[in-house]
């Protein structure tokens, strides 16, 4: 679970909720990624995002 913390720095700095939540989330899956091939990190990447997609609000 993010932390209200988190998202209330973002949202301080003009951040909307859905933008905070996608940073967050990729902040804390890239070194993982990043270890991934090329190509599985593209798609995880996209996974994520479609994941993230209205799951805020």
């Amino acid at each position: 679970k993010i932390s209200d913390d988190q998202l209330f720095y973002c949202k301080a700095r003009g951040i909307n909720e859905e933008e905070a939540v996608a940073l967050i989330v990729n902040g804390f899956a890239r070194d993982v990624i990043q270890q991934l091939p090329m190509e599985f990190m593209a798609e995880t990447q996209r996974l994520i995002g479609i994941s993230l997609e209205g799951s805020v609000g």
